[in-house]
């Protein structure tokens, strides 16, 4: 996509679509997007007369902003909400987002929410040799950021809150580690200093070490549906620091961690700062959220799924 080059689009093909799915005998089409394949697979629903459910993940019209594309923001609305309901059921990561889109004339929504794997996220990865082989010291805070490094994640917000919080008298010692890629990562490595290191895309038990040996995670984001990594954190045992929005109000757990106003980095400093000055607070914070994230399991979720793909299914519903 021209705008944001790391995004790849698939050239819709509904009939080559339509034909594998004769060959599958499938009974339910679901598109998790509402561009390239999905519209493939919408059209290929209707010709085959089976039911379509749609997943809603992104906030499409929310980066149109960010990208100085404003207009496509109502025209945008309008295509999404022809796609969506088009379908039996449009799945929601959260309660806020099903709410938000049933104001822009959505129908069908349900929750489909998110998971997180325990074993895969867990305070047990924590290592100190990981600490140091970054050139963090012991009595160092390390801030975590895990995500798309993108101007509509708000980590432009971090990295002038981690500047502002070397001004502060009572600061702690501080480091930011950015775990990720994005279009952004030039400028933001352009601003960023010696107190943030950038550590582009990391995977597998060396993201997970990331995220144990971490003492404070934060989720600058407003423009998230869901947002897994703030799941992936709380069941590392790690504190979260989140930009306050309804979703993450729903998201985080009570006691797992706080909110911060969206664009304040001063503010955001300051919180930094007051769970920096705390093991205590963040121990605690890190128990909590691990309990928190113990009860979203992934076989929970896809159970809760594909009972609503059975009741689709008998009742037969087909694209209007």
């Amino acid at each position: 996509f021209w705008g944001y080059p790391e995004l790849r689009l698939a050239a819709p093909g509904a009939g080559r679509l339509a034909r594998a799915m004769s060959r599958w005998g499938a009974t339910m089409v679901h598109a998790a997007t509402p561009f390239g394949m999905g519209l493939a697979a919408r059209r290929a629903a209707r010709r085959a007369r089976i039911p379509l459910v749609t997943s809603y993940h992104t906030h499409f019209t929310a980066y149109a902003r960010f990208y100085q594309l404003g207009l496509l923001s109502t025209s945008g609305w309008r295509f999404l909400r022809w796609f969506h309901n088009g379908g039996a059921r449009t799945y929601c990561p959260t309660a806020a987002v099903a709410a938000e889109l049933a104001d822009h004339g959505f129908r069908h929504t349900k929750v489909w929410g998110r998971g997180v794997d325990t074993q895969t996220f867990s305070p047990a990865w924590r290592t100190p040799l990981l600490r140091s082989a970054f050139g963090l010291r012991e009595h160092e805070l390390v801030v975590l950021y895990v995500g798309r490094v993108a101007r509509e994640k708000g980590i432009d917000d971090v990295i002038e809150a981690m500047r502002l919080l070397q001004a502060l008298p009572d600061a702690p010692p501080c480091r930011l580690l950015v775990v990720g890629d994005g279009p952004h990562l030039a400028a933001c490595r352009a601003r960023g200093g010696e107190t943030v290191t950038f550590l582009g895309h990391r995977s597998g038990d060396e993201l997970s070490r990331l995220y144990a040996s971490a003492d404070l995670f934060v989720f600058p984001s407003t423009t998230d549906t869901f947002g897994n990594v703030t799941l992936e954190a709380m069941a590392s045992g790690v504190p979260v620091l989140a930009a306050d929005s309804a979703v993450t109000r729903e998201l985080l757990v009570p006691g797992a961690g706080s909110f911060h106003l969206p664009g304040d980095a001063r503010g955001l400093a300051s919180h930094i700062a007051r769970w920096g000055r705390d093991p205590a607070l963040r121990k605690a914070a890190g128990r909590r959220g691990r309990e928190g994230a113990r009860a979203r399991s992934w076989d929970r979720v896809f159970d809760e799924l594909f009972t609503d793909y059975l009741a689709v299914a008998a009742n037969g519903n087909t694209v209007d």
